[in-house]
């Protein structure tokens, strides 16, 4: 009799959880949804919205080797602070200069100061300068002084509140006899990287005669003469940090306006602009269609007369019902294998569709849809936050089940402008209960060859330096290319409501 008792309790509390992880009728559902659900591409910001624009020249004694050493103003580097001064002048309207060397100095009287550059004498200290012509920043104290001072670290710090921030320079910074500086560009680099502020990086790399020293190379910052006895060439850099529209249009301007000047790209010049524009995917507002042959007998899979009111977790007024689906899980009227799920693509996102299926897509027969077979386009995808939740009469709360399904798969319909997401239970790891399934499906991080010349341009360091490249330039590239690869564009982030019967 006691054992009896004992596996009547058990039943009973088996039974207990069971109906604790459904929906009792009546109940209202509410869910809200996981913030970040879709990564939206923002609005391309106009080149007329460029509010603010810093300048910043690289004024140390190195820099003045791209004279020729002789105050010319022939060479591709005179030639470019030409150019360059006139496309400012003529597409921004409030831009502050400043001379980088120890270590930060803002030009106060009106100056043309890239065309002050082309000429060697403007490659000294500002302090020797007339005082009433630049000021030192009194915030960048803590950069140092004198050419030991970090003042291309000190111009990526200052510049951040410009809208377009410009830094023209060989990419050294200061150091005396021990070249450790570089260190701190590096980070510097790395913490804007990080700010998440909407803002990216370009480079530009333009090549230029060169003749005269090149101060704090090699592992000991020694200095070393260049280009004295034979014409020889060394890249300068022109860095930028803005808004992704702003930073395209400077640097294709820039580029033609090289181009101009008998300059050729691979050759003479490179361009990289570090930016990936995110995709503009789908989440649950996009709920379409259960794609399964619903059975009006509820056989194995039937839409419920229950729906699931989702508000966003960012923006509570905004809700929307997504239905609910039954599930039969044993017997013979259990489940098909696979679950189909559909979405729609608005027009504002077809065109991004289009590109991304020609780009990636593969051609796919499929069997699922109520036609018959039909070639749909297959979107090869990473799956990403799996998961399975159950609602505890309050919320979805995670259960640890994200192995209890696969997603096996996503698939383009260009002609109905539709997205089929398949999925698979596992029967044996399931249970009774109202469950919500979750899933990403991202693109895989594409490596952009365009960046490709920084590793051809990059020197090493040390005894087998090569003055016609530069130093530690993947070094300083480093960070902001991992912040591209490591940045995954979501292209449906899906949602399911399932109330599975055993």
């Amino acid at each position: 009799m006691y054992k009896k008792c004992r596996i009547f309790a058990v039943l009973l509390l088996i039974l207990l959880v069971l109906i604790g992880c459904g929906h009792q009728d009546g109940d209202p559902v509410a869910d809200v949804s996981l913030q970040d659900l879709l990564e939206r591409a923002t609005a391309p910001i106009s080149a007329a919205g460029v509010g603010t624009v810093g300048v910043y020249v690289d004024v140390t004694t190195s820099m003045r080797g791209f004279l020729d050493g002789s105050g010319k103003t022939d060479t591709l580097y005179s030639l470019c602070l030409n150019t360059l001064g006139r496309q400012i002048a003529s597409n921004y309207e409030n831009v502050t200069f400043y001379r980088v060397d120890t270590p930060l100095w803002k030009v106060i009287e009106p100056e043309d100061v890239l065309e002050k550059a082309r000429n060697t004498s403007y490659y000294k200290k500002s302090e020797t300068f007339p005082k009433g012509k630049y000021d030192r920043l009194k915030e960048v104290d803590g950069y140092g002084n004198g050419y030991d001072s970090l003042c291309l670290t000190a111009a990526l710090e200052e510049g951040t509140s410009y809208d377009l921030f410009i830094l023209i320079t060989d990419l050294y910074e200061n150091s005396i006899g021990t070249n450790t500086n570089a260190n701190s560009f590096i980070s510097k680099i790395q913490q804007l990287t990080d700010l998440n502020d909407g803002k990216v990086f370009g480079l530009i790399g333009v090549k230029s005669i060169f003749a005269g020293p090149i101060y704090d190379t090699g592992p000991n910052g020694t200095s070393v003469y260049y280009g004295v006895d034979s014409p020889s060439y060394r890249p300068f850099y022109i860095l930028l940090r803005g808004y992704p529209e702003h930073v395209q249009d400077f640097c294709g301007t820039l580029g033609k306006r090289l181009e101009a000047l008998d300059a050729e790209r691979g050759t003479d010049y490179e361009i990289s602009v570090f930016y990936e524009a995110p995709f503009w995917g789908l989440d649950n507002t996009a709920w379409k269609e259960c794609a399964n042959q619903l059975s009006p007998k509820k056989k194995f899979l039937w839409q419920e007369d229950l729906t699931v009111t989702v508000r966003d977790a960012a923006h509570p007024a905004d809700t929307r019902e997504l239905p609910v689906f039954g599930y039969q899980m044993s017997g013979k009227n259990a489940f098909q294998d696979h679950l189909y799920f559909a979405y729609s693509i608005a027009p504002p996102q077809r065109e991004g569709f289009h590109m991304l299926a020609q780009e990636i897509g593969e051609n796919a027969s499929v069997s699922f849809l109520p036609e018959g077979k039909k070639v749909l386009c297959e979107l090869p995808c990473l799956v990403r936050e799996q998961n399975m939740r159950c609602w505890d009469g309050k919320a979805f709360d995670s259960d640890g089940r994200k192995d209890a399904f696969e997603v096996c798969g996503l698939y383009y319909d260009r002609e109905e402008e539709t997205l089929y997401a398949e999925l698979s239970l596992d029967r044996t790891r399931l249970c009774g209960g109202l469950w919500r399934l979750d899933w990403k499906h991202v693109l895989e991080p594409r490596v952009n060859a365009s960046n490709s010349w920084l590793t051809d341009w990059q020197s090493p360091e040390g005894v087998n330096a090569d003055y016609s490249k530069t130093e530690r330039l993947l070094d300083y590239a480093a960070p902001i290319l991992k912040k591209m690869s490591d940045t995954e564009s979501c292209v449906l982030h899906g949602t399911a409501y399932l109330n599975i019967q055993e």
